[in-house]
């Protein structure tokens, strides 16, 4: 949707415009266009299987000694996979408003922020095969 004003008075089209946006801004609900049911919906299966894939990992690659004792690395690293997975659910719905409005030339929130969202996916998935490769290497 696109909506220009226009008018030979600036004060008048000024405050035309800030009351078009206030009407619109009450419109929307919430911070995303997905519903926050929804959203812990979804969440939960991802963070069950980031909770089960990250113990397999710490089995599998032997980053703790396996002694009958839970060690730090069998709780932190299967708890920061579930903080990892909630923070890419949270940034989804922060990069997706219910209602954007943009003057125009400028670009959306997800094109602002995607490169930062990815980089920062990015380091994570870095971290994680350069933590693998050192247990490897021990």
């Amino acid at each position: 949707m696109q909506v220009s004003v226009e008018g030979s008075d600036r004060t008048s089209v000024e405050g035309l415009m800030g009351r078009l946006v206030a009407a619109l801004n009450r419109s929307t609900e919430g911070p995303s266009n997905f519903s926050s049911e929804w959203v812990w919906v979804a969440l939960f299966p991802f963070a069950i299987v980031a909770l089960l894939l990250a113990s397999y990992v710490v089995h599998a690659f032997n980053f703790a000694p396996i002694d009958g004792r839970y060690e730090w690395q069998e709780i932190v690293i299967p708890i920061l996979s579930v903080a990892a997975t909630i923070c890419l659910f949270a940034s989804t719905v922060w990069v997706f408003p219910k209602l954007e409005l943009l003057d125009s030339g400028t670009r959306s929130r997800f094109r602002r922020f995607r490169a930062l969202i990815f980089s920062g996916l990015g380091a994570i998935v870095a971290g994680i095969i350069a933590t693998a490769v050192y247990a490897a290497m021990l």
